[in-house]
């Protein structure tokens, strides 16, 4: 079951049209490079999703990987997300076709007895094996059109950004759409690879903007099932900075206490929920809703990072700590 407000992708009209053309562009055979960058929960990963299920309409073959911030020591760990699968479910006879020619020279990364060896987590980077996993990207992508989509690009190993590196220059006459999603480099570890990503001359960049008050207000008239007050709206859209992920743990934690949209709320928390040890009050007679929901929504904040707290929420929603 979807929940409320899940299927709704608000103000992102021209990113998805801008993906679309470049999912038609790839499949046409003119490769391209589009990075998606934006804040946490500002809406990369979904931007993903919506050209990963186009990329799938208009008949591309899909591969897809994520960064993790506890993999990062693990040479082509995304590397191996984007084809291992592929390769362990394709017979010998296929799997000789994608490694044949210079591809041949990445196969040894992909040999279990390698692995079992110590030998395929040493990091090496070297032009024969960028250079054979570009050519095993062009075997697939030569057999069909292919989409190579990765997400949390700021936590990909180094070996596997420089291989995107290597791809990335040698797009041109390929049917191959590089998607990558990413942090700002100012909010993730410094990285000259990201950074050279970005500035590829041939490639796009999307930045998706927060939501505006009209998106905001859809978004809280989908999850509460009522029409906000415009109070709430102002406070929803201040305390959430238009970020889609701040948007809806706030929501969320409105709809699990059964809460009206309105400017006078005070609710109490639900027994699931847990008080903070200190309290926040009102710095006047305003009425806004009760700062427990903001605690209760807290904690979906944490993939932000240590730096989010309560306070610029509670400073929107007119609490203060104390």
């Amino acid at each position: 079951m979807t929940a409320p407000g899940a299927g709704l992708l608000l103000e992102r009209d021209t990113e998805v049209a801008t993906l679309a053309a470049m999912v038609a562009a790839a499949r046409d055979g003119d490769g391209r490079l589009v990075a998606i960058e934006g804040s946490a929960g500002i809406g990369k990963t979904r931007l993903l999703t919506e050209v990963r299920a186009a990329a799938g309409e208009a008949g591309l073959h899909v591969l897809a990987a994520r960064g993790g911030e506890l993999e990062r020591e693990f040479a082509f760990g995304v590397v191996r997300q984007l084809f291992e699968p592929l390769l362990a479910m394709s017979s010998q006879e296929e799997r000789a076709e994608l490694l044949a020619g210079a591809a041949a020279l990445a196969a040894p990364l992909f040999d279990q007895s390698q692995l079992r060896l110590g030998n395929g987590a040493s990091g090496d980077a070297s032009f024969a094996t960028l250079h054979g996993l570009y050519w095993l990207a062009a075997n697939i992508a030569l057999r069909r059109p292919l989409l190579v989509a990765v997400d949390d690009l700021h936590w990909a190993d180094a070996a596997s950004l420089r291989w995107l590196g290597y791809l990335a220059r040698r797009l041109e006459g390929l049917p191959l759409l590089l998607v990558l999603a990413t942090r700002p480099l100012s909010e993730g570890e410094e990285s000259s690879m990201v950074g050279e990503l970005l500035a590829e001359p041939a490639g796009v960049v999307v930045r998706p903007e927060p939501l505006g008050t009209v998106a905001v207000a859809a978004l809280i008239a989908d999850v509460l099932s009522a029409e906000p007050e415009e109070p709430f709206v102002a406070a929803a859209a201040t305390g959430s900075g238009g970020n889609p992920l701040f948007l809806r743990a706030l929501l969320d934690a409105f709809a699990r206490e059964q809460l009206a949209p309105r400017r006078r709320t005070s609710p109490g928390c639900s027994s699931s929920g847990q008080r903070p040890s200190h309290a926040l009050s009102p710095s006047g007679s305003h009425g806004w809703p009760s700062p427990r929901v903001l605690w209760c929504a807290r904690p979906q904040f944490s993939v932000m990072g240590p730096s989010f707290g309560l306070r610029p929420l509670s400073r929107a929603w007119r609490y203060r700590p104390h």
